[in-house]
C-alpha cells in the first residue's frame, strides 16, 4: 500500500485488462466518462505506448473496486489501446472501496493533477534543453516539424 495523498491510501498494482470496465455511470455520485478522443489521437495514443512502454509506470490508470470488477475513473482511452495492443494487465492506482463514492471523481483529480503537473515541468524543461524561442511549447514544435515531415 504506498500513501498518495493524506486523506486516502491508493494501492498501487498490475490487474488483469479484463477486470477493468469503462465508466459508465455505474458507480452512484459519479459521472460517466465524457472524454472520448477521434481515431487519429487514439492511434497516436497507442503509437506512444509502443513507443514508450516504460512511460506506463508513470501514468497508472485510476480504478475503483464495483461488483467485483473495476470502474476506471482515470485513463478509460489508454486502458482501451493497452487492451488493442494485447495488453493483459494495466499498472494501476486502486483506490479504496471504503472511499465515499461522492469523493471517487475528486480523488480521482487530485491523483491526476500532480502527475499533469509533473509532465507539465518536463515539458517546459525539455524546451528549455531544446532552445525553443519563449512562447513555443514543446507539442507546438512537435506538431510544427510532424507536419513538415509529411
Amino acid at each position: 500500500m504506498k500513501k498518495v495523498d493524506e486523506d486516502f491510501n491508493v494501492e498501487i498494482k498490475e490487474l488483469p485488462i479484463d477486470l477493468l470496465v469503462e465508466n459508465k455511470g455505474q458507480i452512484p455520485g459519479v459521472p460517466k466518462n465524457p472524454r472520448k478522443i477521434s481515431k487519429r489521437r487514439f492511434e497516436e495514443l497507442k503509437m506512444s505506448i509502443e513507443r514508450s512502454p516504460e512511460m506506463r509506470k508513470l501514468s497508472e490508470v485510476k480504478v475503483y473496486p464495483f461488483n467485483g470488477k473495476y470502474v476506471v475513473l482515470g485513463g478509460n482511452q489508454r486502458k482501451k489501446a493497452y487492451k488493442e495492443l494485447g495488453y493483459k494487465t494495466v499498472l494501476c492506482k486502486v483506490l479504496p472501496e471504503d472511499t465515499p463514492r461522492r469523493s471517487s471523481e475528486n480523488i480521482s483529480f487530485r491523483i491526476i493533477m500532480p502527475l499533469v503537473r509533473m509532465i507539465q515541468i518536463s515539458l517546459q524543461r525539455i524546451g528549455r534543453l531544446m532552445s525553443l524561442p519563449n512562447g513555443v511549447s514543446v507539442w507546438r514544435f512537435m506538431r510544427k516539424s510532424r507536419s513538415r515531415m509529411k
